[in-house]
């Protein structure tokens, strides 16, 4: 078995947070016309709303060794976490239509939509929330900014790998997820911002 050290860098490396603000980032390095703020407050929102805030139950309860641990064992606790990411995400959501940031409103309502309805499926099974952070931030950046950007899908078999080597995961659970996050944005995609004729 590869060092579980070496399992929980990669975990930590590509966890929901950590794909977060890759995200942020990325539409911060965009087109900046459709932000009325400046860009370095638009990318401290979006870094705020889609990685920070999300995580604060995590923190509170546990600690810096909560965040890092990048394992939620209590299927309590982890319904009780995406149930509080929701409204989070939500409200980041309307934040960003406020100032004007409509891609980064996009990519928040679709972590809301994915952490609700991954609180659901974790009522009865356990879908892996890295997977779905991995996939869900390349179909959100591949529709809102290219194709080049569904490269990050590419980061799921590393994740995979990573979560069934420590035990967090089987790879059905890692492909629910997986399926979660790339669902989620293309649904919203094509009901809300896909241009209709």
């Amino acid at each position: 078995m590869p060092d579980r050290g070496a399992l929980e860098v990669v975990s930590a490396a590509l966890s929901p947070a950590t794909m977060g603000a890759v995200a942020a980032a990325a539409l911060a390095s965009g087109d900046w016309s459709e932000l009325v703020v400046a860009p370095a407050l638009g990318f401290l929102m979006g870094v705020a709303f889609l990685s920070i805030f999300p995580m604060t139950p995590i923190a509170v309860e546990d600690g810096v060794s909560g965040l890092m641990s990048q394992r939620i064992e209590s299927e309590e606790k982890r319904i009780a976490i995406l149930t509080w990411s929701a409204p989070v995400y939500a409200v980041g959501s309307v934040a960003f239509v406020a100032v004007g940031w409509d891609s980064m409103a996009y990519l928040a309502a679709c972590y809301a939509v994915a952490s609700a309805l991954l609180a659901a499926i974790t009522l009865r099974f356990r879908a892996s929330l890295h997977a779905a952070g991995v996939s869900l931030p390349a179909i959100a950046l591949a529709l809102t900014r290219g194709p080049p950007w569904s490269a990050l899908l590419l980061l799921l078999p590393v994740v995979a790998w990573a979560r069934i080597r420590a035990g967090a995961h089987t790879p059905s659970q890692v492909a629910a997820g997986a399926a979660v996050g790339g669902l989620v944005p293309l649904a919203l995609w094509l009901l809300l911002l896909r241009p209709h004729p």
